[in-house]
């Protein structure tokens, strides 16, 4: 039965089949104007993280692989994709065994807990990076 790891931001966690994922300590962000922001929200700030996947399968999958959201003062912090700033998501499958690195960003309300769920392939843990 899977369950839900809470681990702090900059640390690598490994799943059982070697797969792993590590979010790097959180930054200001400032979108760019031609930001796209999740359900069209503003947010009071803005964060951006650099995340890093490893695939330990023996075959190609795409990013879509590791399922990423966020949650700032526990509700859905959204999604900014902003390729001026290189912010999105790696557009190649992630070859195996070898790490592959994106940056990600999201809005937060201003002093609430924020944090950044990971669920890879249905079935394994859930990791929380707070």
């Amino acid at each position: 039965m899977p369950v839900v790891r809470t681990v702090p931001f900059g640390t690598t966690f490994t799943w059982p089949d070697g797969s792993s994922v590590n979010i790097d300590k959180r930054r200001p962000f400032k979108p760019s104007r031609y930001a796209s922001l999740e359900d069209q929200v503003t947010w009071p700030k803005y964060e951006a993280v650099n995340v890093t996947v490893v695939n330990a399968s023996g075959s190609s999958v795409p990013v879509f692989t590791w399922l990423f959201d966020a949650t700032t003062g526990g509700r859905h912090a959204g999604t900014i994709f902003d390729l001026q700033a290189n912010v999105r998501f790696p557009l190649h499958p992630i070859k195996p065994k070898t790490p592959t690195s994106f940056v990600m960003a999201f809005g937060q309300d201003r002093n609430v807990e924020f944090a950044i769920w990971v669920t890879y392939r249905e079935g394994n843990d859930t990791v929380v990076y707070r």
